[in-house]
């Protein structure tokens, strides 16, 4: 026991005078108690074997978890390159842009990023998507803050401008303007934020309207299509015109007024009873009579408050009265805005110059620059 106690000391005693030999070779003072160096000493081999670890902890997460692939994602974007792929059946296919993918995909798909030598077989047909659409999409904007406004110019550009900018200032009330489509015959009436069809071949429509000598302006179908379409304006049919009516003995067919405090109302005579019409439906029962009547006849009130009132005529969506026509000067614009439609003149004034598209085309049928 007594060898083992001399054989320690003689250790401890090694060990500090290497410690001593370690402070004097840096120039410190050796402390009494603690030894700094010995937890600088620990440092590197901890290090190291810290470093070990997170390499074989790496290593052996490639081999469990390697890196995903598209899988069955419908959107991909490729790490090193930033292509991006659509899924089109089974096949992935190129796609230009983000907004295309999501119109192809009908849904607001993420991309799934895969490296390039982990994206698999993509389909070797052409590429798919709108050129010049963008590539970022920012945050959809409410309905009641996105007006959409389409502007045909008179040199047959069409524009189309989305989100609060100034819109052109709408047509004043009774104010219509005549139109046909750019690729087509039928000519419309724009009235109310709405479109008819009319025939200006008819002389019954043309001198109800006072579309002599009027000649209509050509628009783009993006326009006509952001209008709500009305029943095409007709001189009405009336069944048994020129019969006598249940209502007093009158002539079926012919137009009675009646007035009211501040205003005139005008009724037609049916067979079996009254129908309401506006000033407009008045004048193309008068032109189209095969009778010749032109004359309305004034009733008094009780007449209409005794009679049975009927809604048999189709001209609810008629104008009150025949819009005036005037002379359109400027861009001709329609704006979408919560569920309304108004029919104006002029130009969109936006701070940023409109973008002109890939595949504009002038006076053709497509968009050629949007706002």
């Amino acid at each position: 026991m007594a060898g083992l106690g001399s054989r320690w000391a003689a250790l401890s005693g090694r060990r500090f005078l290497l410690r001593r030999m370690d402070y004097a070779i840096l120039g410190r003072s050796m402390p009494a108690v603690g030894d700094p160096l010995r937890a600088e000493s620990l440092a590197l081999p901890v290090g190291c074997l810290l470093a070990l670890a997170l390499l074989v902890g790496s290593a052996a997460m490639a081999v469990l978890r390697p890196a995903a692939g598209p899988g069955g994602a419908p959107l991909v974007m490729a790490r090193g390159s930033g292509a991006l792929f659509v899924r089109v059946g089974e096949d992935l296919r190129p796609v230009t842009n983000m907004a295309s993918a999501r119109l192809i995909l009908n849904e607001p798909a993420q991309p799934r990023v895969v490296d390039d030598d982990r994206l698999g077989p993509v389909s070797s047909g052409p590429v798919l998507g709108i050129p010049g659409a963008p590539q970022r999409i920012g945050e959809p904007i409410a309905s009641g803050d996105a007006p959409w406004t389409v502007c045909d110019g008179a040199d047959g550009t069409t524009t189309v401008a989305v989100g609060s900018l100034e819109i052109p200032p709408a047509l004043a009330r009774h104010t219509g303007v005549l139109v046909a489509a750019a690729q087509g015959e039928v000519v419309y009436l724009l009235y109310d934020g709405g479109r008819a069809a009319v025939d200006p071949a008819d002389p019954v429509i043309a001198r109800t309207l006072h579309l002599d000598g009027v000649r209509p302006r050509r628009v783009s179908s993006t326009l006509l299509t952001l209008v709500p379409e009305a029943p095409p304006i007709t001189a009405p049919h009336i069944a048994g015109a020129g019969g006598v009516s249940l209502v007093g003995g009158r002539t079926v067919g012919s137009v009675l007024r009646v007035a009211r405090a501040g205003t005139e109302e005008y009724y037609v005579v049916l067979r079996d009873g009254l129908q309401r019409i506006g000033g407009l439906t008045a004048d193309l029962i008068r032109f189209g009579d095969p009778r010749g009547a032109t004359e309305i006849t004034t009733v008094a009130a009780d007449l209409v408050a005794a009679s049975p009132l009927v809604d048999t005529l189709p001209s609810a969506s008629y104008p009150d009265r025949p819009p005036t026509l005037g002379a359109l000067e400027g861009d001709l614009c329609a704006t979408w805005a919560a569920g309304q439609v108004t029919i104006g003149t002029g130009s969109v004034v936006a701070g940023a110059a409109p973008v002109r598209l890939a595949r504009a085309d002038g006076a053709g049928p497509a968009v050629d620059q949007v706002r």
